[in-house]
C-alpha cells in the first residue's frame, strides 16, 4: 500500500502491515525503555503484630516483678531449735523448710478456742459388763498440751481391783481408731486416785482424777472411749 504526499515531488511510505508491523513496533518500544535490570527486592518481610509484641513485654515485665518481690518478701532464719524457717516480711506468717518442702505448721489457738476446749466435756458412760455391771464415767478438758481427765467407777469396785493387775483408758476417734492410751496405774503413783466415800464411811466411787501430755489435734478428735485392763 502506498500514500502520495501532498508537495510536488512525490515519494512513497511503506508502512508494514501484519507481523511485520507488530515485529517492527515491538523493537520500537525496545530502543525507547533504558536497558537496565531492576534489583530483586528479596521474599516481602511481614511485621509482628503491634499488639503481639506489647502483650510478650507485658508478660515478661510482671513474671520479672514477681521474681524481685518474692526475693525480698520472705527471708530464711533459723529457729531456737535449730530448725530452717521462712518468714514472710508481709504478714509475719513462718513456715518450717524441710530439704526441698516448706512445711506451715498448726496455727496456735485463738483464746475463744483455748476458753472453749478447757471446759468440761463429758464423753459418756459405760457399764462394765465383765466386772459386775459396775458404770464408769469420764469428763475431758485440755489446756496448755495437757489432757485432763476424771474418770470414776461407782460403785465402787471391789472385787473388780481385785482381780486385775492394770488398768487403762483407751481414747478412740470417730471411725474407731485408737488415738491414745492412759494407763491409769499412773494416776495412782501420781496420787490422782481416791475412793469416795457417804455419810456412813462407805466407799460409793473409785476415782482417777489425772492429767497427761496431748496435742490439740488428738484431743479434738476424741469422740469415745473404752477401757482395757490385765487380769491376774
Amino acid at each position: 500500500m502506498s500514500l502520495k504526499m501532498p508537495n510536488s515531488s512525490e515519494s512513497t511510505l511503506l508502512i508494514p502491515q501484519g507481523p511485520e508491523a507488530r515485529t517492527c513496533g515491538s523493537a520500537a518500544l525496545k530502543s525507547l525503555r533504558p536497558d537496565r535490570v531492576l534489583p530483586n527486592p528479596g521474599p516481602a518481610i511481614s511485621k509482628p503484630p503491634q499488639r503481639g509484641l506489647s502483650v510478650l513485654v507485658l508478660v515478661v515485665s510482671v513474671v520479672l516483678t514477681s521474681l524481685l518481690v518474692n526475693c525480698s518478701r520472705y527471708e530464711i532464719k533459723e529457729d531456737k531449735q535449730g530448725r530452717a524457717i521462712r518468714v514472710d516480711r508481709w504478714t509475719g506468717d513462718i513456715q518450717i523448710v524441710q530439704g526441698n518442702k516448706v512445711i506451715t505448721p498448726d496455727k496456735a489457738p485463738t483464746a475463744q478456742e483455748i476458753q472453749s476446749l478447757a471446759q468440761p466435756r463429758a464423753l459418756g458412760e459405760r457399764t462394765l459388763s465383765q466386772f459386775e455391771s459396775v458404770k464408769a464415767i469420764l469428763t475431758t478438758s485440755w489446756r496448755e498440751d495437757k489432757l485432763y481427765y476424771r474418770f470414776s467407777i461407782e460403785p465402787y469396785p471391789e472385787k473388780m481391783l481385785g482381780s486385775i493387775s492394770g488398768l487403762s483408758l483407751v481414747l478412740h476417734d470417730k471411725a474407731g481408731f485408737k488415738l491414745m492410751e492412759i494407763d491409769l496405774l499412773e494416776s495412782v503413783a501420781g496420787g490422782g486416785v481416791r475412793g469416795i466415800v457417804d455419810n456412813s464411811g462407805k466407799r460409793t466411787e473409785l476415782l482417777f482424777n489425772h492429767f497427761v501430755g496431748c496435742s490439740r489435734e488428738i484431743y479434738i478428735s476424741v469422740t469415745s472411749w473404752s477401757i482395757g485392763w490385765r487380769s491376774k
